[in-house]
């Protein structure tokens, strides 16, 4: 039984492991990517914000849009640069390329 824990305990740290090396092999904030916020009200009340990208890989590019507590605004949608029916308040952006990802903060309001 002991043996079990152990090998449980080493199998949970080489996972770990692996899972923070892919974490932080992507490099942030590079400088590889340069983007424009454009926000704009819609006619339902809400805001639109675009993102585009003004330098880097824009046909591989992932958006990953979100609020300011971090949940995820566009699940499935990543390949678009735009999301709408945004209230006013904060919010975040992550531009992702294979090499490469940039976080983009604004705030509707």
């Amino acid at each position: 039984m002991k043996l079990l824990k152990v090998f449980f305990l080493a199998a949970c740290v080489l996972v770990a492991g692996n899972m923070y090396a892919r974490y932080t092999g992507i490099p942030q904030d590079c400088d590889k990517i340069e983007a424009e916020t454009t926000l704009e009200n819609t006619a339902d009340g809400f805001h639109k914000a675009t993102i585009k990208i003004v330098k880097g890989n824009t046909s591989s590019a992932k958006y990953i849009f979100c609020d300011a507590t971090g949940k995820v605004l566009n699940e499935g949608k990543f390949n678009e640069g735009s999301i709408g029916r945004l209230r006013e308040g904060s919010y975040f952006c992550i531009v992702t390329t294979p090499d490469c990802s940039k976080k983009i903060s604004f705030t509707i309001g």
